[in-house]
């Protein structure tokens, strides 16, 4: 769904502004994507993307509230791990490239321990299905290997495992995030 499909919704004047907050975030972020890189233009890139993920956390927030429905949330509980595990292999690679901080590692841990929860909420959720089950297990067996990598030392090797491993993990939350929505709008939420 693209801003324009947001733009279309029935939102709360609260909602709509958080969507619009996004979107200009977002057009900033591509105007410095054309920049060549540099370590300062990489590092705006960076601070930038922090930026937009922050209000676009808020808008999911704001859009889960609005619709006050459990099926709902567990779309955006499910979209949320796809972003946690990004933002993992972001910072990690981060850190590998020698732009490592107290606080980057900070932020690794917190979306660590963030995703481990997200994970242990789908579990128990009432919202199922056999193909929801299938692949919330695939995603926590995922899980374990993406973390293991996350854990190792930074080298060519150890870049290309997080590299695989978030990757799948992104596939299996998109699926995950897909079968909620599916379910949803089939009415068993």
């Amino acid at each position: 769904m693209g801003f324009d499909d947001l733009a279309k919704g029935q939102w709360t004047e609260a909602v709509a502004q958080h969507i619009r907050q996004v979107r200009t975030l977002s057009d900033a972020l591509d105007a410095l994507l054309v920049q060549p890189p540099t370590r300062e233009s990489v590092l705006a890139v960076v601070t930038q993307a922090d930026k937009m993920l922050l209000a676009a956390d808020a808008a999911t927030l704001a859009m889960e509230k609005h619709a006050k429905t459990d099926a709902v949330q567990l779309v955006g509980t499910a979209g949320r791990q796809r972003m946690l595990s990004q933002r993992m292999a972001k910072n990690y690679t981060l850190a590998a490239a020698g732009w490592d901080s107290k606080a980057l590692q900070a932020q690794l841990a917190s979306d660590a321990v963030q995703f481990q929860q997200g994970l242990a909420t789908l579990a128990a959720a009432p919202l199922s299905t056999p193909g929801i089950r299938d692949e919330l297990g695939l995603g926590e067996s995922q899980w374990v290997f993406f973390a293991a990598a996350l854990q190792r030392k930074a080298d060519a090797r150890s870049l290309e495992t997080v590299a695989t491993t978030s990757e799948r993990m992104l596939e299996v939350m998109d699926r995950l995030t897909g079968l909620y929505d599916a379910a949803l709008k089939d009415g068993l939420g």
